[in-house]
Protein backbone atom coordinates (compact mmCIF):
# COMPACT_ATOMS: atom_id res chain seq x y z
CA UNK A 1 0.00 0.00 0.00
CA UNK A 2 1.39 3.21 -0.49
CA UNK A 3 2.48 5.79 1.72
CA UNK A 4 -0.24 7.93 1.28
CA UNK A 5 -1.40 9.67 4.56
CA UNK A 6 -6.04 9.03 4.58
CA UNK A 7 -6.70 12.34 6.48
CA UNK A 8 -10.36 14.36 6.98
CA UNK A 9 -10.85 16.63 4.06
CA UNK A 10 -10.64 20.12 5.96
CA UNK A 11 -11.64 23.39 4.44
CA UNK A 12 -8.96 25.17 4.08
CA UNK A 13 -8.94 28.81 5.16
CA UNK A 14 -7.16 31.61 3.00
CA UNK A 15 -3.98 32.51 2.99
CA UNK A 16 -2.33 34.78 6.14
CA UNK A 17 -3.04 38.33 5.47
CA UNK A 18 -5.05 37.51 2.20
CA UNK A 19 -8.82 39.03 1.96
CA UNK A 20 -11.30 37.41 0.06
CA UNK A 21 -12.22 39.01 -3.22
CA UNK A 22 -15.75 40.54 -3.57
CA UNK A 23 -17.80 40.44 -6.30
CA UNK A 24 -20.42 42.71 -7.39
CA UNK A 25 -23.55 40.67 -5.33
CA UNK A 26 -21.08 41.68 -2.49
CA UNK A 27 -20.12 37.75 -2.04
CA UNK A 28 -17.00 36.02 -1.49
CA UNK A 29 -15.48 34.63 -4.55
CA UNK A 30 -12.46 32.74 -2.36
CA UNK A 31 -13.78 28.88 -2.80
CA UNK A 32 -13.70 25.82 -0.53
CA UNK A 33 -10.79 23.87 -0.66
CA UNK A 34 -11.13 20.73 0.71
CA UNK A 35 -7.17 19.73 1.47
CA UNK A 36 -3.93 19.25 -0.74
CA UNK A 37 -2.69 16.18 -2.12
CA UNK A 38 1.21 15.87 -2.34
CA UNK A 39 4.27 14.63 -1.85
CA UNK A 40 6.73 15.15 0.76
CA UNK A 41 9.71 17.65 0.10
CA UNK A 42 12.99 15.68 -1.14
CA UNK A 43 16.07 15.06 0.48
CA UNK A 44 17.30 16.11 -3.09
CA UNK A 45 15.42 19.13 -3.31
CA UNK A 46 13.67 18.71 -6.78
CA UNK A 47 10.45 19.61 -7.31
CA UNK A 48 7.04 17.79 -6.79
CA UNK A 49 3.66 17.99 -7.37
CA UNK A 50 0.36 18.94 -5.71
CA UNK A 51 -3.29 18.17 -6.18
CA UNK A 52 -5.82 21.20 -4.86
CA UNK A 53 -9.15 19.15 -3.76
CA UNK A 54 -12.26 20.88 -4.49
CA UNK A 55 -16.16 19.97 -4.50
CA UNK A 56 -17.08 18.48 -7.24
CA UNK A 57 -18.35 20.13 -9.62
CA UNK A 58 -21.20 19.86 -12.10
CA UNK A 59 -20.42 16.97 -14.49
CA UNK A 60 -19.14 18.62 -17.56
CA UNK A 61 -20.91 17.87 -21.26
CA UNK A 62 -18.73 16.49 -23.62
CA UNK A 63 -17.06 19.06 -25.40
CA UNK A 64 -16.60 18.83 -29.62
CA UNK A 65 -13.39 19.89 -29.40
CA UNK A 66 -10.93 20.53 -26.42
CA UNK A 67 -8.12 22.72 -26.61
CA UNK A 68 -5.01 23.29 -23.77
CA UNK A 69 -3.68 27.00 -23.57
CA UNK A 70 -0.09 26.56 -22.97
CA UNK A 71 0.40 30.32 -21.30
CA UNK A 72 4.00 31.42 -21.64
CA UNK A 73 3.32 34.93 -20.88
CA UNK A 74 2.17 34.96 -17.39
CA UNK A 75 -1.19 36.93 -15.82
CA UNK A 76 -2.76 37.93 -13.34
CA UNK A 77 -5.65 35.96 -11.56
CA UNK A 78 -8.78 36.08 -9.10
CA UNK A 79 -10.33 33.42 -6.62
CA UNK A 80 -13.16 31.88 -7.90
CA UNK A 81 -14.43 29.08 -9.57
CA UNK A 82 -12.29 27.71 -12.00
CA UNK A 83 -12.67 29.66 -15.36
CA UNK A 84 -9.64 30.16 -18.04
CA UNK A 85 -11.75 32.72 -20.06
CA UNK A 86 -11.57 34.85 -17.86
CA UNK A 87 -8.79 34.02 -15.22
CA UNK A 88 -11.01 33.15 -12.51
CA UNK A 89 -8.80 30.20 -10.29
CA UNK A 90 -9.64 28.04 -7.55
CA UNK A 91 -6.19 27.81 -6.52
CA UNK A 92 -5.56 31.49 -6.39
CA UNK A 93 -6.26 32.87 -2.54
CA UNK A 94 -6.03 36.31 -3.25
CA UNK A 95 -5.07 37.60 -6.60
CA UNK A 96 -2.16 36.92 -7.97
CA UNK A 97 0.37 37.79 -11.04
CA UNK A 98 2.21 34.74 -12.43
CA UNK A 99 5.50 36.13 -14.05
CA UNK A 100 6.36 35.21 -18.02
CA UNK A 101 8.03 32.03 -18.71
CA UNK A 102 11.96 32.77 -17.98
CA UNK A 103 13.48 30.33 -20.43
CA UNK A 104 15.13 30.52 -23.70
CA UNK A 105 12.58 30.68 -27.72
CA UNK A 106 14.41 27.36 -27.93
CA UNK A 107 12.99 26.00 -24.78
CA UNK A 108 9.72 27.04 -24.92
CA UNK A 109 9.86 25.26 -28.85
CA UNK A 110 11.13 22.08 -26.88
CA UNK A 111 7.86 22.26 -24.53
CA UNK A 112 5.49 23.28 -27.51
CA UNK A 113 6.88 20.32 -29.02
CA UNK A 114 7.14 17.93 -26.28
CA UNK A 115 3.71 18.65 -25.36
CA UNK A 116 2.05 18.25 -28.76
CA UNK A 117 3.63 15.05 -28.90
CA UNK A 118 2.39 13.55 -25.95
CA UNK A 119 -1.07 14.78 -26.16
CA UNK A 120 -1.08 14.03 -30.29
CA UNK A 121 -3.54 10.52 -30.04
CA UNK A 122 -6.21 12.99 -28.58
CA UNK A 123 -8.36 15.09 -29.76
CA UNK A 124 -6.78 17.75 -28.14
CA UNK A 125 -5.80 21.43 -29.65
CA UNK A 126 -2.18 22.56 -27.91
CA UNK A 127 -1.81 25.82 -28.58
CA UNK A 128 0.40 29.23 -27.11
CA UNK A 129 -2.32 31.64 -28.38
CA UNK A 130 -5.00 32.79 -25.96
CA UNK A 131 -8.21 31.28 -26.92
CA UNK A 132 -10.17 34.45 -25.27
CA UNK A 133 -13.51 32.97 -24.48
CA UNK A 134 -13.65 29.56 -25.81
CA UNK A 135 -13.91 27.05 -23.75
CA UNK A 136 -10.09 25.68 -22.76
CA UNK A 137 -7.91 24.41 -20.20
CA UNK A 138 -5.08 26.86 -19.26
CA UNK A 139 -1.29 25.27 -17.91
CA UNK A 140 0.29 28.20 -16.62
CA UNK A 141 4.38 27.66 -17.48
CA UNK A 142 6.07 30.50 -15.47
CA UNK A 143 7.60 31.61 -12.46
CA UNK A 144 7.68 29.67 -8.94
CA UNK A 145 5.40 28.42 -6.55
CA UNK A 146 5.73 31.77 -3.64
CA UNK A 147 3.59 33.91 -6.33
CA UNK A 148 0.78 31.07 -4.98
CA UNK A 149 1.43 31.33 -1.76
CA UNK A 150 2.24 27.40 -2.29
CA UNK A 151 5.98 25.38 -0.44
CA UNK A 152 9.19 26.10 -2.61
CA UNK A 153 9.15 22.50 -3.51
CA UNK A 154 6.23 22.36 -5.52
CA UNK A 155 6.82 21.89 -9.26
CA UNK A 156 3.02 21.94 -10.84
CA UNK A 157 -0.33 22.11 -8.98
CA UNK A 158 -3.66 21.31 -10.51
CA UNK A 159 -7.23 21.34 -8.66
CA UNK A 160 -9.24 17.87 -8.91
CA UNK A 161 -12.42 16.40 -7.49
CA UNK A 162 -13.45 13.67 -5.36
CA UNK A 163 -15.10 12.27 -7.99
CA UNK A 164 -12.36 12.22 -10.51
CA UNK A 165 -14.48 14.40 -12.56
CA UNK A 166 -13.65 16.47 -15.40
CA UNK A 167 -12.57 20.23 -14.74
CA UNK A 168 -14.16 22.84 -17.17
CA UNK A 169 -12.12 25.62 -18.00
CA UNK A 170 -9.77 24.58 -15.19
CA UNK A 171 -5.95 26.22 -15.00
CA UNK A 172 -3.16 24.73 -13.74
CA UNK A 173 0.43 25.87 -13.05
CA UNK A 174 3.97 24.71 -14.00
CA UNK A 175 6.66 26.55 -12.14
CA UNK A 176 9.04 25.93 -14.57
CA UNK A 177 11.46 28.58 -12.71
CA UNK A 178 12.53 25.55 -10.66
CA UNK A 179 13.28 22.70 -13.51
CA UNK A 180 16.71 25.06 -14.58
CA UNK A 181 16.24 24.39 -18.38
CA UNK A 182 15.26 20.80 -18.20
CA UNK A 183 12.69 21.53 -20.13
CA UNK A 184 11.38 17.37 -20.77
CA UNK A 185 10.41 17.46 -17.73
CA UNK A 186 8.22 20.84 -17.97
CA UNK A 187 6.75 19.10 -20.53
CA UNK A 188 5.92 16.12 -18.65
CA UNK A 189 4.72 18.22 -15.45
CA UNK A 190 2.20 20.18 -17.62
CA UNK A 191 0.89 16.95 -18.85
CA UNK A 192 0.30 15.56 -15.54
CA UNK A 193 -1.30 18.91 -14.60
CA UNK A 194 -3.66 18.66 -17.05
CA UNK A 195 -4.61 15.45 -17.46
CA UNK A 196 -5.84 15.92 -13.87
CA UNK A 197 -8.24 18.45 -14.49
CA UNK A 198 -9.29 15.62 -17.06
CA UNK A 199 -9.95 13.32 -13.91
CA UNK A 200 -6.72 11.18 -13.95
CA UNK A 201 -5.35 10.22 -10.91
CA UNK A 202 -1.64 9.23 -10.10
CA UNK A 203 -0.64 5.90 -11.67
CA UNK A 204 1.62 3.37 -10.36
CA UNK A 205 3.61 3.01 -13.64
CA UNK A 206 6.88 4.85 -14.38
CA UNK A 207 6.46 5.46 -18.02
CA UNK A 208 3.27 7.56 -17.19
CA UNK A 209 3.28 11.07 -17.09
CA UNK A 210 0.65 10.55 -14.06
CA UNK A 211 3.47 8.60 -12.15
CA UNK A 212 6.09 9.89 -9.55
CA UNK A 213 8.51 7.12 -10.16
CA UNK A 214 11.81 7.97 -11.75
CA UNK A 215 11.92 6.79 -15.51
CA UNK A 216 14.58 7.10 -18.33
CA UNK A 217 13.12 8.95 -21.19
CA UNK A 218 10.24 10.44 -22.57
CA UNK A 219 7.14 10.02 -20.38
CA UNK A 220 3.82 9.39 -22.17
CA UNK A 221 0.26 8.02 -21.44
CA UNK A 222 0.23 4.56 -21.72
CA UNK A 223 -2.51 2.05 -22.83
CA UNK A 224 -1.49 -0.28 -19.83
CA UNK A 225 -3.99 -0.98 -17.40
CA UNK A 226 -2.74 -0.20 -13.74
CA UNK A 227 -3.23 0.56 -10.26
CA UNK A 228 -3.10 4.32 -9.10
CA UNK A 229 -0.55 5.28 -6.58
CA UNK A 230 2.20 7.48 -6.20
CA UNK A 231 5.21 5.26 -4.31
CA UNK A 232 3.08 1.95 -4.11
CA UNK A 233 -0.23 0.60 -5.43
CA UNK A 234 -3.64 1.78 -4.30
CA UNK A 235 -7.00 2.32 -6.05
CA UNK A 236 -7.64 5.62 -7.57
CA UNK A 237 -9.33 8.36 -5.73
CA UNK A 238 -8.81 10.38 -3.05
CA UNK A 239 -8.48 9.30 1.11
CA UNK A 240 -11.82 9.39 2.62
CA UNK A 241 -13.45 9.25 -0.44
CA UNK A 242 -15.15 7.10 -2.43
CA UNK A 243 -13.22 5.17 -5.01
CA UNK A 244 -13.34 6.34 -8.10
CA UNK A 245 -12.07 3.33 -9.90
CA UNK A 246 -10.32 0.07 -9.01
CA UNK A 247 -7.09 0.74 -12.06
CA UNK A 248 -6.40 3.47 -14.43
CA UNK A 249 -5.39 3.54 -18.53
CA UNK A 250 -4.48 6.58 -18.70
CA UNK A 251 -4.51 5.86 -22.86
CA UNK A 252 -7.92 5.04 -22.99
CA UNK A 253 -9.37 7.12 -20.01
CA UNK A 254 -8.09 10.19 -22.46
CA UNK A 255 -10.10 9.06 -25.27
CA UNK A 256 -12.66 8.22 -23.63
CA UNK A 257 -13.33 11.92 -22.12
CA UNK A 258 -11.82 13.85 -25.16
CA UNK A 259 -11.83 11.32 -28.27
CA UNK A 260 -8.81 10.10 -30.52
CA UNK A 261 -6.30 12.57 -32.10
CA UNK A 262 -5.14 12.39 -35.73
CA UNK A 263 -1.53 10.25 -35.36
CA UNK A 264 1.45 12.32 -35.30
CA UNK A 265 4.53 12.13 -38.05
CA UNK A 266 6.75 8.58 -38.19
CA UNK A 267 10.01 10.10 -37.85
CA UNK A 268 13.56 7.16 -38.08
CA UNK A 269 17.38 8.25 -37.54
CA UNK A 270 18.77 5.58 -40.09
CA UNK A 271 21.89 7.00 -39.85
CA UNK A 272 24.53 7.15 -37.27
CA UNK A 273 23.13 4.48 -35.43
CA UNK A 274 22.25 4.35 -31.84
CA UNK A 275 24.75 4.83 -29.10
CA UNK A 276 27.52 4.99 -32.44
CA UNK A 277 30.89 6.26 -31.66
CA UNK A 278 31.37 9.15 -34.27
CA UNK A 279 34.47 11.50 -35.34
CA UNK A 280 33.60 15.54 -34.80
CA UNK A 281 32.51 15.39 -38.65
CA UNK A 282 29.56 13.07 -39.68
CA UNK A 283 26.54 13.27 -41.85
CA UNK A 284 23.22 12.39 -39.68
CA UNK A 285 20.31 10.45 -42.20
CA UNK A 286 16.84 10.56 -41.00
CA UNK A 287 13.13 10.13 -42.50
CA UNK A 288 9.50 11.59 -41.54
CA UNK A 289 6.32 10.52 -42.98
CA UNK A 290 2.93 11.10 -42.01
CA UNK A 291 -0.43 10.93 -43.83
CA UNK A 292 -0.86 15.14 -43.95
CA UNK A 293 2.24 15.95 -45.03
CA UNK A 294 5.29 17.34 -43.16
CA UNK A 295 5.07 21.07 -42.59
CA UNK A 296 8.82 21.16 -41.10
CA UNK A 297 11.42 19.31 -39.19
CA UNK A 298 13.60 20.81 -36.25
CA UNK A 299 17.05 19.38 -35.38
CA UNK A 300 17.85 19.84 -31.29
CA UNK A 301 21.56 18.93 -29.88
CA UNK A 302 22.04 18.33 -26.12
CA UNK A 303 18.27 19.86 -26.01
CA UNK A 304 19.06 23.31 -27.84
CA UNK A 305 16.93 23.70 -31.18
CA UNK A 306 19.90 24.15 -33.55
CA UNK A 307 17.50 24.55 -37.09
CA UNK A 308 14.51 24.61 -38.71
CA UNK A 309 13.99 22.90 -41.98
CA UNK A 310 10.71 23.11 -44.28
CA UNK A 311 11.94 21.53 -47.82
CA UNK A 312 13.29 18.07 -48.53
CA UNK A 313 15.51 16.93 -49.08
CA UNK A 314 18.37 18.01 -46.88
CA UNK A 315 21.83 17.11 -47.02
CA UNK A 316 24.08 19.31 -44.26
CA UNK A 317 27.16 18.37 -42.64
CA UNK A 318 28.02 18.36 -38.92
CA UNK A 319 31.11 20.08 -38.05
CA UNK A 320 33.02 20.98 -34.92
CA UNK A 321 32.02 18.68 -32.23
CA UNK A 322 33.92 18.08 -29.23
CA UNK A 323 34.74 14.73 -27.76
CA UNK A 324 31.78 13.20 -25.37
CA UNK A 325 28.46 12.50 -25.57
CA UNK A 326 25.89 14.18 -27.21
CA UNK A 327 22.16 13.71 -27.83
CA UNK A 328 20.91 14.04 -31.14
CA UNK A 329 16.98 14.37 -32.17
CA UNK A 330 14.59 15.20 -34.75
CA UNK A 331 11.22 16.32 -34.63
CA UNK A 332 8.50 16.18 -37.69
CA UNK A 333 5.72 18.54 -37.92
CA UNK A 334 1.94 17.91 -39.55
CA UNK A 335 -0.48 20.75 -39.52
CA UNK A 336 -1.17 19.35 -35.93
CA UNK A 337 1.02 16.81 -34.16
CA UNK A 338 4.60 16.56 -33.26
CA UNK A 339 6.81 13.06 -33.81
CA UNK A 340 10.05 12.75 -33.14
CA UNK A 341 13.65 10.49 -33.12
CA UNK A 342 16.47 10.74 -30.77
CA UNK A 343 19.77 9.03 -30.85
CA UNK A 344 22.84 9.25 -28.43
CA UNK A 345 26.35 9.30 -29.98
CA UNK A 346 30.23 9.35 -28.67
CA UNK A 347 32.11 11.98 -30.40
CA UNK A 348 35.56 10.51 -30.03
CA UNK A 349 38.73 11.80 -32.02
CA UNK A 350 39.66 9.42 -35.41
CA UNK A 351 36.63 6.91 -35.06
CA UNK A 352 35.23 5.77 -38.71
CA UNK A 353 32.34 8.52 -40.00
CA UNK A 354 29.11 6.45 -40.69
CA UNK A 355 27.98 5.90 -44.07
CA UNK A 356 25.09 8.24 -44.86
CA UNK A 357 21.82 6.85 -45.83
CA UNK A 358 20.17 8.16 -49.05
CA UNK A 359 16.97 6.03 -48.70
CA UNK A 360 16.23 5.89 -45.01
CA UNK A 361 12.91 4.82 -45.06
CA UNK A 362 11.34 5.19 -41.24
CA UNK A 363 10.77 1.70 -40.19
CA UNK A 364 13.24 2.42 -37.05
CA UNK A 365 15.20 -0.74 -37.11
CA UNK A 366 18.81 1.66 -36.65
CA UNK A 367 17.02 1.26 -32.68
CA UNK A 368 16.29 4.80 -32.07
CA UNK A 369 13.30 6.06 -30.15
CA UNK A 370 10.67 6.92 -32.28
CA UNK A 371 7.73 8.69 -31.55
CA UNK A 372 4.60 8.99 -33.40
CA UNK A 373 1.92 6.72 -34.87
CA UNK A 374 1.11 6.77 -38.60
CA UNK A 375 2.27 3.94 -40.95
CA UNK A 376 4.90 4.25 -43.56
CA UNK A 377 5.24 4.63 -46.94
CA UNK A 378 2.74 5.48 -49.85
CA UNK A 379 0.83 8.32 -49.32
CA UNK A 380 1.11 11.78 -50.20
CA UNK A 381 2.84 12.97 -46.47
CA UNK A 382 5.75 10.44 -47.61
CA UNK A 383 8.33 12.93 -46.66
CA UNK A 384 11.98 11.95 -46.97
CA UNK A 385 14.40 14.33 -44.63
CA UNK A 386 17.91 13.32 -45.09
CA UNK A 387 19.16 15.68 -42.22
CA UNK A 388 22.69 16.69 -40.80
CA UNK A 389 23.62 19.82 -38.42
CA UNK A 390 26.22 22.38 -39.64
CA UNK A 391 28.63 23.42 -36.78
CA UNK A 392 27.29 22.35 -33.86
CA UNK A 393 28.20 23.88 -30.46
CA UNK A 394 28.68 20.83 -27.78
CA UNK A 395 26.54 21.32 -24.66
CA UNK A 396 26.82 17.93 -22.99
CA UNK A 397 23.62 16.50 -21.58
CA UNK A 398 25.09 13.58 -19.34
CA UNK A 399 21.96 12.00 -18.87
CA UNK A 400 18.78 12.86 -17.51
CA UNK A 401 18.83 13.93 -13.99
CA UNK A 402 17.61 11.38 -11.25
CA UNK A 403 13.88 12.59 -10.00
CA UNK A 404 10.93 11.67 -8.19
CA UNK A 405 13.01 10.24 -5.47
CA UNK A 406 10.61 8.22 -3.10
CA UNK A 407 9.35 10.28 0.08
CA UNK A 408 5.96 9.59 1.44
CA UNK A 409 2.82 11.33 0.35
CA UNK A 410 1.49 14.12 2.69
CA UNK A 411 -2.32 15.27 3.23
CA UNK A 412 -2.32 18.75 4.88
CA UNK A 413 -5.15 21.63 4.82
CA UNK A 414 -3.24 24.39 3.38
CA UNK A 415 0.50 24.47 1.48
CA UNK A 416 3.24 25.83 3.57
CA UNK A 417 4.43 29.94 2.53
CA UNK A 418 8.09 30.09 1.81
CA UNK A 419 9.91 31.56 5.27
CA UNK A 420 10.57 35.01 4.96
Amino acid sequence: MTALIAGAMLAAPALAGAAPVRSETGRDEVPPTLGWIGAESRPDGKPTTLMQVIPDVAPAAAQAHYIVYLNRRGGTYSPGGNDARINKSSIARQVVSVPAFGGSEGGWSQVMSCVTQVFAPFDIEITDTDPGSQPHIEAVVGGSPDVLGLDPTVGGVSPFTPSCGVITNSIVYIFSDLYDGDYETVCEVVAQEVAHSFGLDHEYLPSDPMTYLDYNGLKTFQDVTTPCGEFGPRPCGLPNAPVCRQTQNSFQLLRERVGIGDPPPKVAIASPANGATVPPDFTLSASATDDQGITKAELYVDGQLLDTVTDAPYLLTVSGLVEGAHQIAVRAYDAKNTGSATINVTVQLGAPAPEPVTDPGGNGADGSTIVGGCTAGGGEGGVLLAVAIFFLASRGRNGRRARRASRPLRFAPLPRRRPR
